[in-house]
């Protein structure tokens, strides 16, 4: 049996990102080899081929799939003949030359011209978006959501008295559905979703009643049109999060506001502050 049919029957149960990456590698040469007889100069020869057009943390997905497909199929297909072990003889080879490595972590966000910038784009084009795109951008800085939380936080979840929203199925590493957390809206994002109409009394009236999708994609036009080509629209919540660092939050507040339960995340991934920024940046 080739490595491709185990990559098919694999990404059956896979979740989406993983099952994308095996569907790719379907397509790949390593694909045919015979998965009892690879070697690992099969995969090295692989990671080779890919460097040529991509970077090493894209390779590093690759083995990644590869290693849980090869792990798995002893004990959950029962094939005894089919071993990770020509991946791990691979693995210093990859190392050395460095065909794969972590992904560098991300420290871009949007700075004050580049959220005024966006703002005036979607102000002098409010007639072409059903969304009040300039009140969304605003609203994902401040608030610190993902753009697919925004879209779902529904007007009956709102406690005005406390500003603060509950978020429904946020997003976590083990729960899929049912991670329901309340957080607080600094003044900034409750003030924007106060001045959002609100169009029935039905339980299931959401803020913002807008694709996730449609939102990205005007985001997306919207950087592409000025020129920002290295801002992604998660840029926002890291900006955010660095923002109440910068006024002197404790992490455990900025928690409060981004609903994580762990403040690693907050202390690195969406921290962008820098030493530059020790004597400057501090604004409470």
């Amino acid at each position: 049996m080739n490595l491709g049919t185990l990559f098919a029957k694999y990404a059956e149960h896979a979740k989406p990102t993983m099952r994308g990456i095996l569907t790719r590698l379907q397509g790949e040469p390593i694909a045919k080899h015979s998965a009892t007889a690879l070697r690992a100069m099969d995969i090295i020869a692989h990671c080779r081929l890919r460097r040529k057009s991509c970077e090493p943390s894209t390779v590093l997905q690759d083995i990644i799939a590869i290693r849980g497909v090869l792990s798995y199929a002893k004990p959950g297909w029962d094939m005894r003949d089919v071993s990770d072990e020509p991946l791990r003889e691979a693995l210093p080879i990859l190392k050395k030359e460095r065909l794969i490595s972590s992904a560098r972590r991300r420290t871009q966000e949007p700075s004050t011209e580049q959220r005024k910038a966006v703002v005036g784009y979607f102000t002098e084009r409010a007639r072409r978006y059903d969304a009040p795109m300039a009140d969304i951008a605003e609203f994902q800085y401040y608030s610190t959501r993902r753009i697919s939380e925004t879209c779902r936080v529904l007007w009956t979840d709102l406690d005005e008295n406390t500003k603060t929203i509950l978020v429904r199925d946020m997003k976590h590493p083990r729960h899929k559905i049912g991670n329901h957390r309340r957080v607080a809206l600094p003044d900034e994002a409750f003030a924007i979703i106060m001045r959002q109409p609100r169009r029935t009394n039905r339980p299931d009236e959401r803020i913002f009643p807008y694709r996730a999708t449609t939102i990205k994609a005007a985001f997306a036009a919207a950087f592409r049109a000025l020129g920002f080509d290295d801002l992604h629209t998660h840029d926002y919540r890291r900006g955010g999060i660095t923002r109440l660092l910068a006024e002197g939050r404790s992490v455990q507040e900025v928690m409060l506001v981004t609903g994580q339960e762990t403040p690693g995340m907050v202390l690195t991934t969406y921290n962008a502050l820098k030493a530059e920024d020790f004597h400057t940046r501090r604004t409470a």
